[in-house]
């Protein structure tokens, strides 16, 4: 069952559920879920950057590729680790973003 989480979940209705283990993380481990998250947000926002277009499957794409750099790139950091590629992570995204409300604006995706 799709939950809205914000005021825009009537922009792209048909987004993907986060992966259960995401869901399911314990709190003393919410900075794993907030890393997975920045990393989902930032690449959408690269690829929507690159390709100058917001379809939804783009703004909001499978989680298979946010898991998979996860789990190669961080399963065995530490949570400090995981802290600073969040705040890495997010720099990017905020880099992208007034470009990408644009486009996906433009798409009437935002």
């Amino acid at each position: 069952m799709k939950t809205p989480h914000t005021a825009e979940a009537s922009i792209c209705p048909d987004r993907p559920d986060e992966p259960n283990w995401i869901r399911d993380l314990p709190a003393q481990d919410a900075y794993k879920r907030v890393l997975v998250q920045d990393i989902y947000r930032t690449r959408a926002f690269e690829q929507i950057a690159l390709g100058g277009a917001c379809p939804c499957d783009v703004r909001f794409p499978s989680w298979a590729t946010a898991e998979h750099e996860f789990q190669e790139r961080f399963e065995d950091a530490d949570r400090w680790e995981m802290l600073e590629a969040s705040r890495e992570y997010n720099e990017r995204a905020n880099e992208l973003r007034p470009a990408v409300m644009d486009i996906c604006r433009a798409d009437g995706n935002w």
